[in-house]
């Protein structure tokens, strides 16, 4: 089982939903391959029609529309298509992915005008779609990463799906209260979803604080600060500021897929142990809601948070 940590007999899938903000794509593509190092089940879904996280994935949607091969295909009013049917392969074992595409723009156009025009009271109708599209395949997977992007109606649907949010922020204090105006309208959704009758998921959400120099005792300190306002919320291991991480995203590849000598041994060494100590602080959430006891975190490095240590 510590191979194979999939879910057993009620264990509910874990949806996590990643919030619009800095390095979200990059958050979820390390999340979703991290997860899946450790032998997770995971389906990655990129729900932003600019595919940025698609990209890191090899799917240029920028530059070649791929017709039927997003989100939208599953949620869309006329036909749509069975999940299973755009799920794609990844080169990690036990790791597949929804590209996002422009697709993804005419769905968020097409509910907005249902809206406008009274055929969706409550506008929620695109949120039960993709709480049934990932219903069909819960069998298949441990974990779902969402990647969310600026639209509304299918953030709402990823919210309303989502048993986790994750939100990631930069150090300063307009970062935080951006991510914590986010919670305020998760918090309104689920409200008004409650009102409805239909169950709500959420069992967790956490800020990441990513982008961090440790070395700078301004960010020290507004770290902190930013612990004193959060508290338990904000996750203990940080993502460093990176060149090792910027590099690799300008070759479309992760780190996971390059070795030290591509990118200098002691960049990739640094990245490498901050990004997996930031996973395995998630992967112990994963398991708390799960019910079962904390086994990551004591295996990743301590250098991820030693920045609070110095704070």
């Amino acid at each position: 089982m510590k191979f194979r940590p999939h879910r057993r007999k009620g264990e509910k899938l874990q949806i996590i939903t990643v919030a619009p903000g800095p390095t979200s794509a990059t958050t979820s593509l390390y999340l979703a391959q991290g997860l899946s190092l450790k032998g997770f089940r995971v389906l990655a879904i990129d729900l932003d029609d600019d595919g940025a996280l698609s990209e890191l994935y090899g799917w240029f949607t920028s530059a070649s529309y791929y017709p039927d091969s997003s989100m939208e295909a599953a949620l869309r009013l006329n036909k749509p298509q069975s999940i299973s049917s755009i799920i794609e392969k990844t080169c990690f074992d036990g790791l597949d992915f929804v590209p996002g595409t422009p697709g993804l723009g005419f769905f968020e156009f097409e509910c907005m005008q249902r809206y406008l025009n009274g055929e969706d009271v409550e506008g929620t109708d695109a949120s039960l779609r993709m709480v049934r599209a990932l219903k069909e395949v819960e069998q298949d997977y441990d974990v779902v990463v969402i990647r969310c992007g600026g639209k509304a109606f299918l953030n709402a649907g990823a919210i309303e799906a989502a048993t986790g949010i994750l939100i990631t922020a930069r150090v300063g204090w307009a970062d935080v209260e951006k991510a914590s105006y986010y919670m305020m309208c998760v918090a309104r959704l689920l409200s008004e979803i409650e009102k409805t009758g239909r169950p709500v998921n959420l069992k967790f959400h956490r800020y990441l604080l990513t982008e961090y120099n440790p070395r700078d005792v301004s960010e020290q300190k507004a770290f902190a600060r930013m612990r004193e306002k959060l508290g338990d919320h904000l996750l203990t291991a940080t993502v460093w500021k990176s060149d090792a991480i910027r590099q690799a995203e300008k070759m479309k590849q992760s780190l996971y897929e390059l070795t030290a000598g591509a990118i200098g041994r002691s960049a990739y060494e640094q990245a490498m142990e901050t990004l997996s100590s930031a996973n395995a602080e998630i992967m112990d959430i994963i398991y708390e809601v799960w019910g079962r006891p904390p086994m990551y975190v004591s295996q990743a490095s301590p250098l991820a948070s030693a920045g609070k240590a110095k704070s």
